[in-house]
């Protein structure tokens, strides 16, 4: 979630990763670090 200033309020936001990977296996490798790097920033208390 990040706030947008326009309508003044939350909206999503999407992550994008690179789009030119070939493989779906090979893809999840980035997604599986990018998750686990924001759930350890929030758990330690990092405000979206």
């Amino acid at each position: 979630m990040s706030f947008n200033p326009g309508a003044g309020n939350m909206r999503s936001k999407k992550q994008c990763l690179t789009d030119n990977i070939p493989k779906i296996t090979d893809r999840r490798k980035p997604a599986a670090e990018l998750i686990e790097s924001l759930t350890k920033k929030l758990r330690i208390g990092w405000p979206p």
